[in-house]
């Protein structure tokens, strides 16, 4: 254990509490909608902001907030 943490660089606490924490599932929806968030953003050569992003999913007919967006993006870039 103690040889893996230290090649992922991460300390033995900081794994004991990831693999304490109860796992989160995600809809088949907001995994669609993921995906396409990163291709919309893969498409822009990774230069567009929450507003934009927002826009061009409602121009594919996704009905979401600018915020929903934002918080979407927070958790694939805190990856």
């Amino acid at each position: 254990m103690v040889v893996l943490c230290r090649v992922m660089q991460v300390s033995k606490s900081a794994y004991y509490a990831w693999k304490s924490r109860p796992a989160k599932l995600i809809s088949p929806e907001t995994l669609g909608l993921y995906r396409k968030m990163k291709q919309l953003f893969k498409d822009s050569r990774d230069s567009l902001g929450s507003r934009e992003l927002m826009k061009k999913l409602h121009k594919e007919g996704y009905r979401i907030g600018r915020y929903r967006v934002r918080k979407l993006m927070e958790a694939w870039f805190s990856c």
